[in-house]
């Protein structure tokens, strides 16, 4: 790692996003809790699950440098989408099937085009 570790473990920008992704969670579960402006907690909630996808992701790079490539590939190809599962999961709970249907149709459609890209080459 090239950055200064603080604390021991983690370095001061890793704290930085672990703290932040904590502080703007909770603010989010308050500003719902509290029935505040929907457009604050959206942004607010937004902010937050970038950088808990941050995390993660620096996480897996983490685990990355032990596990060797191979490892590493088929962990971040099953860990990139934890924040999707996660709003999926509430937006299910919530009952907004018409969101899940259309994540699920623009999910597909990336996939064609993924697949069409390597096809091509």
């Amino acid at each position: 790692m090239d950055e200064k570790q603080v604390g021991g473990l983690m370095s001061r920008n890793e704290w930085l996003i672990t703290g932040g992704s904590v502080a703007l969670s909770v603010v989010a579960g308050l500003l719902t809790a509290m029935h505040a402006n929907a457009v604050l907690t959206f942004v607010v909630s937004g902010v937050a699950l970038a950088l808990l996808a941050a995390l993660v992701g620096m996480g897996t790079e983490q685990l990355g440098s032990h596990l060797g490539p191979g490892a590493t590939g088929v962990l971040q190809s099953s860990l990139g989408n934890l924040p999707e599962l996660f709003v999926g999961y509430f937006a299910l709970r919530s009952g907004l099937i018409t969101m899940i249907q259309a994540a699920l149709v623009a999910l597909i459609g990336l996939y064609a085009i993924v697949a069409v890209s390597f096809w091509w080459g």
